[in-house]
């Protein structure tokens, strides 16, 4: 679309000529912040749609009777998704129409140790937690929890071939970094967790993760860094890449971000470059180019998605920590795109898909139904 046909929607609103879709659009947009239509200049107009053509389409369907719509649609949500993000929407409309808010989920998980004890790591100020086979264990100012190999030590230096793991298990509503004792960082979403040896002994760095991670592995060429997860494994030397290995789901899906990575699921082995992405699915791995920056924007603090509803609710039921209940099965065909930051309540997130016209929430306790 554009400036000119937003321009002719917002002069035939003034004039009582729009549609009632094309109403909802104008008014929407002034209720979020947007100054009166009145005083928006050509250069402003012209702003928001540079910005806009910078993202994709917001609502996509093979309707083509809905493509102007759609389009219209989109640019409202995606001005709407940039306002949402820089707060200078009112929040008095969001509380008048979910009068059951509910915030964002926090730093937060437990730590199992090897010989069973458990320690909430919400419940710790940034101390020292515990050492096991040499190897300390502490938690920093910022939430950081760090495995460290004690100075007279060295990784690998113990004769036994057996290594002692811990496990950290990130509930709905958490996230959690850790670094593991070699220097690798990890990222732990919502519903997730890690096992791993608190001490890299062996001719391989191996762990196991459930969920959804983001890793950046420390180059040690003589130690092979390999990743299980629902059936696959990902070796690696060093290298950046997010992994997705939920239970309850098909598909699990690795992202290299950097470095070169190979995935084997024992129907299938592929190597990745980066800017790929493989999808392993009963018949073997699919590999397909992506914008990497749609895996790690969790790690980032985002919501960014380009998918239909039901595995966009998916990825708020986590991270809310809230049950979805659909009224009627949505459309898969229909895909949604749209950023908003992941500290926002979940009004704004809902109100963000909202806006499309093609769906509607309530909220109830702890659960937030969906409508067409």
């Amino acid at each position: 679309m554009k400036t000119k046909d937003l321009k002719d929607i917002l002069n035939r609103y003034k004039i009582g000529e729009v549609t009632p879709d094309e109403r909802n659009l104008v008014e929407s947009w002034m209720l979020f912040g947007k100054m009166p239509y009145r005083n928006l200049s050509e250069a402003e107009l012209s702003a928001d749609l540079r910005m806009i053509e910078k993202t994709l389409p917001i609502v996509k369907s093979e309707n083509k009777s809905k493509i102007w719509w759609s389009s219209a649609a989109a640019i409202f949500l995606c001005i709407l998704g940039f306002y949402l993000y820089k707060s200078s929407f009112n929040s008095t409309q969001l509380t008048l129409k979910y009068a059951n808010d509910i915030r964002p989920g926090r730093n937060g998980a437990m730590l199992i140790l090897a010989n069973g004890r458990k320690i909430n790591l919400n419940e710790v100020r940034h101390s020292e937690l515990a050492s096991e086979a040499g190897v300390g264990i502490k938690i920093t100012s910022n939430g950081e929890l760090i495995y460290t190999v004690r100075s007279n030590k060295k990784i690998g230096s113990l004769n036994s071939t057996s290594e002692v793991f811990n496990t950290v298990v990130v509930p709905a509503g958490g996230q959690y970094q850790i670094r593991l004792p070699d220097g690798s960082k990890v990222w732990l979403n919502s519903n997730s967790s890690l096992r791993f040896p608190v001490e890299f002994n062996n001719k391989e760095r191996n762990v196991d993760i459930v969920g959804e991670g983001y890793f950046e592995v420390a180059h040690l060429k003589s130690k092979p860094f390999k990743v299980k997860s629902a059936g696959q494994t990902i070796e690696v030397l060093g290298t950046h890449f997010n992994i997705t290995a939920y239970a309850n789901e098909k598909i699990s899906k690795v992202t290299l971000l950097e470095g070169s990575v190979k995935v084997e699921n024992g129907k299938d082995t592929k190597v990745l470059v980066p800017g790929q992405q493989a999808k392993s699915v009963s018949g073997g791995i699919d590999v397909v180019t992506v914008d990497v920056a749609d895996a790690v924007a969790w790690k980032n603090g985002y919501f960014r998605f380009n998918e239909n509803l039901k595995s966009i609710m998916t990825k708020i039921s986590r991270w809310y920590d809230v049950d979805i209940v659909y009224e009627e099965e949505p459309d898969e065909a229909l895909i949604f795109e749209g950023e908003i930051s992941r500290s926002k309540n979940i009004s704004a997130v809902l109100t963000l898909m909202e806006s499309t016209g093609n769906a509607h929430f309530k909220i109830e306790g702890r659960r937030v139904i969906v409508r067409r």
